[in-house]
């Protein structure tokens, strides 16, 4: 083979060399050489179902990141070693990290840690206790099942989900959530207030859904007729007396 005779001659002895197969189709094999009596011995592995699997793992990186490239949402990918492997734009402005230190690919505690240096994560009590959290976290992302709310400053909240990829890795996602929690707390305020008022009425009132069962009643009402202050009691009792 032309390519072995090529590394003999530099003095190559392991590596990962390609071939042409007779019916011109590229092969791969990886090439160990072992020294016995004087005597080179060359082992070739075909190693082609790595080879593909890895190029198919670069063309779904590349694929993901054109797609990712343009979301609002910031997106982490670390695979089986938990080592940094992709990241997109909007992630960077999100955490304020910078491309050149998550070039690095550091490994998912560091990242973390460097998060919670932000303020993005929780001051835990001791070390012992934020290792415990890495690895929750970490084990929960596995299972798909880790969902939390970070608010690294006032007014900015994100929702964070950690989801398996293939191949034993797991992905992160950074949505902004801040002007939906705006509005939540805001509608709750409104109903909190709506709420007092009402209470404060000394009328009696009560007041009943589209379909007759009970919502809610002021304070003046129930003191007439305080079983209908449980909606469950309520809508038995006016099971009785309304008309059908």
């Amino acid at each position: 083979m032309a390519t072995c005779k090529h590394w003999l001659s530099i003095g190559q002895t392991e590596g990962r060399i390609q071939a042409h197969s007779g019916a011109g189709n590229i092969c791969w094999y990886d090439i160990t050489a072992q020294l016995q009596d004087h005597e080179t011995l060359w082992f070739a592995s075909p190693v082609d179902g790595e080879v593909r699997a890895e190029a198919s793992r670069r063309e779904f990186i590349k694929t993901m990141s054109k797609t990712f490239a343009q979301l609002s949402t910031g997106l982490a990918i670390f695979d089986r070693k938990r080592t940094l492997i992709h990241f997109n734009p909007a992630l960077l402005d999100i955490t304020g990290l910078d491309s050149e230190s998550l070039s690095l690919k550091p490994d998912l505690a560091t990242f973390l840690d460097t998060l919670r240096g932000k303020g993005f994560l929780p001051e835990p009590k001791d070390y012992n206790d934020w290792r415990d959290q890495v690895a929750k976290l970490e084990s929960a992302a596995e299972k798909g099942s880790y969902r939390n709310v970070w608010e690294p400053r006032d007014r900015v909240t994100y929702r964070v989900s950690g989801k398996p990829h293939p191949d034993g890795a797991i992905a992160f996602l950074l949505e902004d959530i801040s002007a939906e929690t705006a509005h939540a707390r805001e509608a709750r305020a409104e109903l909190c207030l709506l709420e007092n008022a009402f209470n404060a009425v000394t009328t009696p009132h009560v007041i009943f859904d589209g379909l007759g069962a009970y919502v809610c009643s002021n304070p003046a009402f129930q003191s007439i007729w305080p079983e209908l202050a449980h909606k469950k009691s309520a809508e038995k009792s006016l099971s009785g007396c309304l008309p059908l």
